[in-house]
């Protein structure tokens, strides 16, 4: 089935556009996500080069009793497991503001007694980790992009929602629904988004190219204000409590905002290159990789659940809109004043190959 070039407000994700019934209306998505991978730790301190070269150290392990904080993507991609059981890789692309893909769902991914599309089950993307943490913040990293095709957009940056959440119900890869809880909000919410890539392919190039992003480009200064709407990754490598290089703690957006029913409210972040630098130039946007840290506050093995949804494209227009303006970012983001775009069909890092080779022999068997 072709893709169709449609009208989309710039910078705010997918939920913003056509009515997402499911995964099957082929909404469209800014890469294809071939490549849906955790970084598995196996030992104190490793460090794993992401695609376009960038590294992500993690987590120390405290003590006998401790293991290492890893990461599990519930992101149902496989299908084949139950016939009634709709493709979803792309649910990372997807998502309502209490993180809902169809209608009648609730947040954990199961459905509600009357709906209709029932046979129809799909989870949001989200990662949950159960780790001992006690006196060192930890971390892990996970990568979600495309080996195939990219968007041919200039991409400034992306717009997605963060929701942290104290428990969360999924499909699993083995089509199993599955339910993973921690009995404390004090556990859950001391949890920050460390540091973000965007992933791009020049079409001269032979690998990915990587760029920090950042909430505004620059972090909001490194100073989060929950009132101004401002959300700040922690954008460190040290795992050390040292410098100020702290959690969020008492300033994050969720103490006292975690419901036991699921209902909170996801975080939008609008992130753009570091610096507010320009994309690489003649270059596919592929994807993203993503570090979490998680605090110390509570000091013992728990699970940590968050999810990520409604990932978009932020162009440059609606990048310098958003620029130095907190009220599209935060729990109830503005859409107004953005541009609309046509969004093109995405396009085969592969394609232009062709265009660089070469023809040899007779004419009919090009």
């Amino acid at each position: 089935m072709a893709e169709e070039l449609r009208i989309h407000m710039d910078g705010v994700g997918g939920r913003h556009g056509e009515t997402l019934r499911s995964v099957n209306n082929k909404f469209w998505y800014p890469f294809e996500p071939d490549i849906i991978k955790e970084n598995q730790i196996s030992e104190k301190g490793q460090s794993f080069t992401q695609p376009g070269g960038h590294v992500y150290h993690t987590n120390a392990k405290s003590g006998t009793k401790g293991n290492f904080i890893q990461p599990s993507l519930t992101t149902y991609y496989n299908g084949d497991k139950k016939t009634e059981h709709i493709d979803h890789k792309y649910s990372i692309f997807a998502g309502e503001t209490t993180h809902t893909t169809v209608p009648n769902m609730n947040r954990y991914g199961k459905p509600s007694e009357n709906t209709t599309l029932s046979k129809q089950i799909v989870s949001p993307f989200g990662a949950y980790s159960y780790g001992y943490i006690n006196g060192e913040i930890g971390a892990h990293s996970w990568a979600c992009y495309s080996n195939t095709k990219g968007c041919p957009l200039p991409v400034y940056g992306v717009s997605f929602d963060f929701c942290v959440s104290k428990k969360f119900r999924f499909v699993n890869g083995s089509g199993q629904d599955v339910e993973k809880t921690t009995s404390s909000s004090q556990y859950a919410y001391d949890i920050q988004i460390n540091q973000m890539h965007g992933l791009w392919w020049q079409e001269t190039g032979q690998d990915y190219i990587s760029r920090k992003l950042l909430p505004n480009g620059d972090n909001w200064g490194g100073k989060a204000n929950k009132t101004d709407q401002k959300y700040i990754f922690r954008n460190s490598q040290s795992w050390g409590n040292a410098n100020g290089e702290t959690l969020l703690k008492d300033e994050s957006q969720w103490k006292g905002k975690l419901k036991d029913d699921g209902s909170e409210k996801p975080w939008t972040i609008k992130a753009f290159i570091e610096g507010n630098a320009a994309p690489p130039p003649n270059a596919f946007f592929m994807g993203i990789t993503f570090q979490m840290a998680f605090g110390f506050d509570g000091s013992q093995s728990k699970t940590h659940c968050y999810y990520i949804s409604n990932l978009g494209i932020i162009t440059k227009e609606a990048r310098d809109i958003m620029r130095n303006n907190p009220s599209y970012h935060g729990q109830s983001p503005k859409t107004t004043g953005l541009p609309h775009i046509v969004l093109p069909a995405l396009k085969s890092k592969d394609s232009v190959v062709g265009n660089r080779q070469n023809f040899y022999g007779p004419m009919q068997n090009w």
